[in-house]
């Protein structure tokens, strides 16, 4: 989680495969304000089979998904920006490996992503 500038608190989620979309919830400080900021796309991380017993076969790529380690970036790239990593463990679509040190326990389909945010009002919309 991260504070910025404007009372902004930024709150990653990581429900740790469960069928919850993980998101990044921001609360303002000062006013009181919430609302969720970023999730997942549920086409890839919702649940498509319910029947499946594993993160990766309950959806599309998988239900194990996170962020985390965001911090504010306003002084490199502008006001209201934040830079973070995106993990997805799954190793589905990834060349396969032979154990440890292998892409597959490596990569996990994950990356680190900038983000801005344009419009703070239309964020904080939860009553």
């Amino acid at each position: 989680m991260t504070i910025d500038d404007e009372h902004n608190l930024l709150i990653q989620e990581d429900p740790g495969g469960n069928d919850h979309i993980a998101r990044i919830i921001a609360y303002n400080i000062k006013t009181g304000e919430r609302g969720v900021l970023a999730q997942f796309d549920p086409a890839l991380f919702g649940v498509t089979n319910p029947a499946g017993t594993t993160p990766d076969e309950r959806a599309r790529l998988t239900t194990d998904e996170e962020s985390s380690g965001i911090i504010a970036t306003d002084e490199l790239f502008g006001d209201d920006t934040y830079l973070f990593d995106a993990q997805v463990h799954s190793s589905k679509g990834l060349p396969p490996g032979t154990g440890p040190g292998t892409v597959e326990e490596l990569v996990e389909n994950g990356q680190l992503v900038s983000m801005q945010v344009d419009d703070w009002p239309g964020v904080y919309t939860i009553d």
